[in-house]
């Protein structure tokens, strides 16, 4: 009888043990709170209400090394982002988080309706897409074209969910603000601008793996390589050929904009000769790195 009675107090204590509360403070307005996370597949699951800017939920198999993130709808449109508006890292475990802001605050009166968006592109422009909260901003969906600079597509959509237009089929081809400044994630207008993209799609030219090769300063000990064919999210080592050369040969584009790092992370970006920005290149067979904002010395 005290070994069953000590198997099922072991039992017990191990399912406990992976038993998590969320606890949540959001920003007063907020209507509902979901959670999406490692715990739940990144499936939206509605939280409980406990007064108007507290949520709770009890995760049984849930562990303190999962990430997560909350939204206040059931979908990546209304994700958390932080005081500024801008996009957060994904969180682990904390007893008791709090949400600075969301993306867009959901409304579940508010019903979904076809909406039809219209933009003018700058001279030039090949083709259109757009990309938004509706779908967790997943696909870029293409637009009808009308002439030359204005194209159209009627969404269902949530008039509330943000979005940006491209030049092309992924984030590399983004649209830009006046003077190639960051855009601001649109909020719904039946006739919007773009006054530049970041760089111009031609379906006659498709995708194929292109070569990049660097000359960089003399004590580069490594070079990476950024650019829009994965919305700059990752930068890529490249091959050392000799002391101050350097290649890489990836799926890309020529339309694609980037530029060389000296290490792993944004801050070894490559400079001009006085310390300033250099702007992303445009493709040429051999580049040429003049310096670095800062030269990474790895360990090995």
């Amino acid at each position: 009888m005290k070994k069953l009675f000590f198997l099922l107090l072991g039992a017990f204590m191990i399912s406990f043990s992976y038993a998590l509360t969320y606890s949540v403070k959001v920003p007063t307005g907020t209507n509902e709170c979901y959670i999406a996370g490692e715990m739940n597949n990144w499936t939206h699951q509605k939280m409980n209400k406990i007064d108007e800017t507290h949520y709770s939920i009890d995760l049984p198999k849930a562990k303190t090394t999962q990430q997560y993130k909350y939204c206040s709808g059931p979908g990546w449109g209304y994700v958390e982002k932080n005081a500024k508006g801008e996009e957060i890292d994904n969180r682990t475990y904390s007893s008791s988080d709090v949400v600075e802001s969301w993306a867009v605050v959901y409304d579940k009166s508010q019903k979904n309706e076809e909406l039809v968006f219209n933009v003018t592109v700058p001279p030039g422009t090949k083709c259109c897409y757009i990309k938004g909260g509706w779908d967790g901003w997943l696909t870029h969906k293409e637009m009808k074209k009308v002439d030359d600079t204005h194209y159209t597509i009627k969404l269902l959509t949530d008039k509330k969910l943000k979005y940006l237009y491209y030049a092309g089929p992924g984030d590399g081809y983004m649209e830009l603000k006046e003077e190639n400044k960051m855009p601001d994630e649109r909020n719904y207008s039946p006739n919007d601008i773009v006054y530049n993209f970041e760089a111009i799609y031609d379906k006659s030219v498709p995708d194929a793996n292109i070569t990049y090769s660097v000359t960089v300063p003399p004590g580069t000990r490594k070079c990476y390589i950024g650019g829009g064919w994965d919305g700059w999210m990752k930068l890529h080592e490249m091959k050392k050929t000799d002391a101050t050369h350097f290649t890489l040969t990836i799926p890309s584009n020529k339309a694609l904009k980037y530029m060389y790092f000296s290490g792993p992370e944004m801050k070894y970006i490559e400079t001009n000769p006085d310390n300033k920005f250099v702007y992303p290149r445009i493709y040429n067979s051999t580049d040429v790195v003049v310096s670095w904002k800062e030269v990474w010395l790895p360990a090995n």
